[in-house]
């Protein structure tokens, strides 16, 4: 015997006004068939030129029947005008009735918060399986600024060419539109803010590589020099397996000893993977003395928005059940959930240099 219901307006009501119910008809029946789909159908409400919903995100309106209505169990919502004359949507609808209160919709940020923290388990637990399969989780290096593109093989678009390995946007990448020869190479050339004397370099995978695995590099070497001209070698790799067709995640590729100081790089991929003829990364970083970020700092940071998010309370209980692999932030400050810092660490290594770009 429902007093009313509630609807729930769309996530996007706001931007695409006249989308909301302007007639409708709520029935209800007791010997709903479904088989032959009938049942004898009794109007318990109709409403015409409604006022009540407006043109707001997530918003619960509650409308109300002037009497309560006889028991009914199946129910049936037929819109017979829409406010805008095309498109309709709701998110929600609810009944009201004695013990049934209307529910509580969260607002955007609460279902923002819910969906990234579903996503941070979601990454956690997928790290976790990656380090068991032997995955050393990446540096976290500090942004540089400063890092000037002197040449590179053209990507697809602005978003997709060489100058996207330094933006520090896993969102982005380098991805060749140019087929690869003997001789002509894809590679990329930059100078650094000033000459570093190299330890390692790390690759980041792309957003897609996990669909197109073929495309990471197989065949590459990194040289350096100190005037732009005149290469050296540095490093080289020949059908690496390193890297994994994984999207979005950082490996390191540590030398024997640090190279002499340079100030400018290339990279030159003379080989991808099979069935492709072209290659695509996120990022290219260097590794040298000071080039590692302080993590403290910014788990500080990211957990504190974290934990004054309630939604996310619930969901730290979930991972102090099932803890993650602690990725590099062990010396993490003790003032704050372990469980926390190991999830967000495991974030930070499955997006490549996520936290790198949030400082």
């Amino acid at each position: 015997e429902i007093t009313g219901y509630q609807m729930v307006t769309a996530n996007d009501n706001a931007t695409y006004t006249g989308r909301n119910p302007d007639d409708w008809i709520l029935y209800g029946c007791n010997d709903y068939d479904w088989t032959t789909q009938e049942g004898s159908w009794e109007v318990i409400q109709e409403v015409v030129d409604d006022e009540i919903l407006q043109d707001t995100n997530y918003t619960p309106y509650v409308i109300e029947l002037d009497k309560k209505a006889p028991a009914y169990k199946y129910y049936q919502l037929e819109i017979t005008e829409i406010e805008g004359g095309a498109t309709f949507q709701l998110s929600g609808f609810n009944l009201l009735f004695d013990g049934q209160a209307a529910q509580t919709v969260k607002t955007e940020a609460e279902i923002l918060a819910e969906k990234e923290a579903a996503a941070a388990l979601e990454a956690a637990a997928h790290l976790e399986e990656l380090v068991a399969n032997g995955y050393v989780p990446a540096m976290n290096l500090a942004p540089i600024e400063g890092i000037v593109l002197v040449s590179g093989t053209p990507g697809f678009s602005d978003t997709e060419g060489p100058a996207s390995l330094f933006d520090y946007s896993v969102s982005t990448k380098w991805c060749t539109n140019t087929t690869h020869s003997e001789g002509n190479p894809w590679e990329v050339i930059w100078e650094m803010p000033s000459a570093v004397a190299v330890t390692g370099y790390q690759l980041v995978t792309a957003n897609d590589t996990a669909t197109n695995e073929g495309r990471n590099p197989e065949d590459w070497t990194l040289y350096g020099s100190t005037d732009g001209s005149n290469w050296t070698a540095i490093d080289s790799k020949t059908a690496d397996t390193t890297l994994l067709a994984e999207n979005n995640l950082a490996f390191d590729f540590m030398l024997a000893s640090a190279a002499p100081e340079y100030k400018f790089f290339k990279f030159e991929v003379t080989k991808c993977g099979e069935g492709y003829d072209l290659i695509q990364i996120s990022g290219i970083n260097l590794i040298f003395d000071g080039a590692e970020a302080v993590v403290e700092e910014v788990v500080e940071e990211v957990v504190e928005e974290v934990v004054e998010t309630p939604v996310v309370e619930e969901v730290v209980e979930e991972v102090v059940e099932t803890p993650v692999v602690e990725a590099p932030v062990a010396e993490a400050p003790q003032t704050f959930d372990a469980a926390i810092i190991a999830a967000v660490a495991a974030v930070v290594s499955l997006a490549g240099y996520a936290i790198s770009k949030k400082r």
